[in-house]
C-alpha cells in the first residue's frame, strides 16, 4: 500500500499564531475571558474589527462599545473565537498571490459552510455546540488552502477538472492525489490541538463510516451538521450542484432537528447571514437567488443528467456519484426528482 507523505502540507503556517492560540484556548474548559483578551490584544487589527462588530447592527448594543472586555463579554467566548478565526482567514484570503482569486473562492466557501453549520446548530440552543459547529466548519477547508499553497499549479488543475466535469472535488482529489482535502484538514486540526470530535467531523465529510454517537445524535450531532453544511456550501458555491442536491437531501434527511425546519429555510437563512456579514468579513458573496430558485437549478441539472444517462454517448459525462453499478440513475435520485414535497420536512 502506497504511504502518502503529508509533511510538505503540514509544515505550512495555515493560520496566524493568534488564531491558533484562540482555537486552543476556546476548547480549553478552564480558560477565561481574560486569557482570550490577552491573546486578541496581540493583533490590534483584530481588536479594531471586534469592536466594530460589537457595534454593528448584527451584534450591537444600545450603547457604544469601546472596551475589548465589554465586547467579549457581550459577544461571548464562542462568538469571539469564531470571529477571530473568521477575520484571520479573511485576511489570509487577501494575500497578494498569482492565485488570489482561488484563495478568495476557498475562503468564501469556508464561510458559507460555517454559516450553514451555525444556522443548523442554533436549532439546538447550545452556545458551546454552536461554537463547535462554526469553528469546525470554518476550518474544514484548511486542507484546500494548504494544497493551494504547497502545489498551486497542480491543485488549480484539480479545481478546474472538478468544475469542468461537474464532479465533487473530493473525488478528483482522491483520483489525483490519493487523499482528499478533508483528510488533510483533519490532520492540520490535530496538529493545532483541536478536540477529536472536530477533526473527526471533518473526516466524516468524505468518510460515510464516521458517525455521531447515539447520545450526540440527539443533542449535538457535529458529524451530521458538518455533512449538511458541506453539502449546502457545495450547492451554493460549487459547480456540481446535481451531486450536491442529492447529498444535501440525504444528509439533511438524517439530521433530527428539535423543531420543524426545511431546506428552503436553511438556504434562505444562510443567504440572509451572508448578505448581512459581507462587509464585516471581507467577502463578496454571489448575488444568490431565492432558496427555491437555488434548489430548482440543482434539480434542473439533475434532470438533464437523467436524460443523458439514456444516451450512450452522453452517459459518460454523468457524474458517477449519481449512478448505480449498472449505469442507471440511483433510486434515490429518481425519487428526488419525483418528490413534489421535497423540501418541506423537519
Amino acid at each position: 500500500m502506497h504511504v502518502i507523505d503529508f509533511s510538505k502540507y503540514l509544515r505550512l503556517p495555515s493560520l496566524p499564531m493568534v488564531a491558533i492560540e484562540i482555537v486552543k484556548l476556546f476548547h480549553d474548559p478552564h480558560s477565561s475571558n481574560q486569557a482570550l483578551i490577552a491573546i486578541v490584544r496581540k493583533d490590534p487589527a483584530i481588536v479594531v474589527r471586534l469592536l466594530k462588530t460589537a457595534n454593528s447592527s448584527r451584534y450591537g448594543s444600545r450603547n457604544q462599545v469601546t472596551d475589548l472586555m465589554r465586547a467579549v463579554n457581550m459577544l461571548g467566548r464562542a462568538t469571539t473565537a469564531s470571529l477571530v478565526l473568521s477575520f484571520s482567514l479573511a485576511r489570509q484570503s487577501m494575500e497578494a498571490s498569482g492565485y488570489l482569486e482561488y484563495f478568495r473562492q476557498l475562503w468564501l466557501r469556508s464561510f458559507v459552510q460555517a454559516t450553514a453549520a451555525e444556522v443548523l446548530a442554533a436549532q439546538f440552543g447550545s452556545p458551546a455546540f454552536l461554537g463547535d459547529c462554526y469553528t469546525t466548519n470554518l476550518l474544514a477547508g484548511l486542507g484546500k488552502l494548504a494544497l493551494l499553497r504547497a502545489e498551486p499549479e497542480k491543485y488549480v488543475q484539480i479545481l478546474k477538472t472538478a468544475a469542468e466535469k461537474n464532479a465533487p472535488l473530493t473525488r478528483i482529489e482522491q483520483e489525483v492525489l490519493g487523499f482528499t482535502n478533508c483528510t488533510l484538514s483533519s490532520l492540520l486540526l490535530q496538529q493545532m490541538g483541536l478536540p477529536e470530535r472536530c477533526h473527526n467531523a471533518i473526516r466524516g465529510i468524505s468518510d460515510p463510516f464516521i458517525t455521531d454517537s447515539e447520545a450526540d445524535a440527539k443533542t449535538s450531532p457535529l458529524v451530521q451538521i458538518t455533512r449538511v453544511a458541506d453539502a449546502t456550501a457545495s450547492l451554493i458555491c460549487d459547480d456540481a450542484v446535481a451531486v450536491a442536491i442529492v447529498e444535501l437531501r440525504g444528509t439533511f434527511g438524517e439530521l433530527k432537528l428539535p423543531k420543524l425546519f426545511s431546506l428552503e429555510q436553511l438556504i434562505d437563512q444562510v443567504k440572509q447571514q451572508l448578505e448581512s456579514s459581507a462587509n464585516m468579513f471581507d467577502i463578496n458573496p454571489p448575488k444568490m437567488p431565492s432558496a427555491s430558485d437555488v434548489l430548482q437549478d440543482a434539480l434542473d441539472q439533475l434532470s438533464r443528467y437523467a436524460i443523458m444517462v439514456n444516451d450512450v454517448e452522453q452517459a459518460v459525462d454523468v457524474p458517477s456519484e449519481l449512478l448505480e453499478e449498472n449505469g442507471r440513475l440511483k433510486r434515490r435520485v429518481t425519487d428526488l426528482l419525483q418528490d413534489e414535497d421535497l423540501w418541506n420536512q423537519s
